[in-house]
């Protein structure tokens, strides 16, 4: 019975993961960013916040520093 309780948890953590990867990554993988220029703000100072933020890196460093955030620090965003 244990066994069976050990496995059962043992899948659903290994679907929550690939569940979480795959948003993740086809998320991530949309042709566009998820921020925009403010109104008044120049090209420079977007491309700063863009750096900022991390979305000049590639995806498999934002999904690293997600995963990291996510059970380190506990925290979603």
């Amino acid at each position: 019975m244990l066994t069976y309780i050990l496995k059962r948890i043992g899948f659903a953590a290994l679907a929550v993961f690939i569940l979480l990867t795959l948003t993740y990554l086809l998320t991530g993988l949309l042709p566009y960013l998820p921020i925009s220029p403010g109104q008044n703000e120049s090209p420079a100072a977007f491309q700063r916040r863009v750096d900022a933020l991390g979305f000049n890196e590639p995806i498999i460093v934002r999904y690293g520093k997600y995963l990291h955030d996510l059970f380190v620090n506990h925290s979603l965003g």
